[in-house]
């Protein structure tokens, strides 16, 4: 499994302990593999002296270790024909002729990610033109010792947390355990059979999964509001460079 930290390509660092890899990796029996790619200017420098292919080193850095992994990962007791690399160019950004060119394309999303949650249109648009089942869910869970400002509640980011098994055992509850546990399994089963789905129904349905509300694991969400501002995130076929057996 490849972990990309987030940071809107401004800041991160696989060495963050949040991003610490070990629980995960010995209780679901996979590999997990983190990797430092370079952010900000020193990444996407924008630099009108540069040519054309200097411009997104820090694409190019991702691009770089997971090859590195396809032909190196057997030294790690990984297995080089489960690979991603087939599915690599689908990520990465392309031009559009809806948005000629880079501000109209930021302008658009932004005022979309500003005044709702465009998740579920992109998941369905994803479904309909791939053909691919999508799953996705929201995290609603909030734990004491996860709490930076009191009463903050779920926010942005907060599950990696339990993904990685990595949140404060200091005042950990039952809850808490037992949804880390269940979101690493979903995770790492995902990995290993992406059609199998993480534990939850695909967006074709009405409901989608939610986890850790009121004290439950799993549970249904209903999605009859496209713009609901409740964090949701895509997990699909063609996003298993974020959860793939090496």
């Amino acid at each position: 499994m490849v972990w990309f930290y987030g940071g809107g390509n401004e800041f991160g660092s696989a060495t963050n302990p949040i991003y610490d890899g070990t629980n995960i990796a010995r209780n679901q029996d996979v590999v997990v593999v983190t990797f430092n790619y370079r952010t900000n200017i020193f990444g996407f420098p924008l630099a009108p002296q540069l040519p054309i292919t200097g411009q997104n080193l820090g694409y190019l850095d991702q691009r770089l270790v997971l090859d590195w992994i396809q032909r190196n990962i057997h030294a790690f007791g990984g297995d080089p024909k489960q690979t991603v690399m087939p599915q690599i160019h689908q990520l990465y950004p392309v031009p559009s002729v809806q948005y000629p060119n880079d501000h109209d394309g930021i302008d658009a999303s932004a005022r979309d990610y500003i005044f709702g949650c465009p998740i579920s249109a992109v998941a369905n648009d994803a479904a309909r033109s791939t053909g691919q089942p999508i799953w996705r869910y929201v995290y609603n869970a909030y734990f004491p010792n996860q709490q930076p400002i009191p009463g903050l509640r779920a926010y942005h980011s907060s599950e990696i947390f339990e993904i990685f098994g990595t949140y404060s055992q200091h005042g950990a509850t039952q809850q808490q355990t037992q949804l880390s546990n269940f979101m690493q399994a979903a995770w790492a089963n995902f990995a290993k059979n992406p059609s199998g789905g993480p534990g939850w129904n695909t967006i074709s349905s009405s409901t989608l999964g939610e986890l850790g509300a009121n004290e439950k694991i799993i549970s249904n969400y209903d999605d009859a509001d496209d713009d609901n501002p409740t964090t949701t995130v895509a997990v699909s076929n063609e996003q298993t460079l974020r959860s793939a057996n090496i």
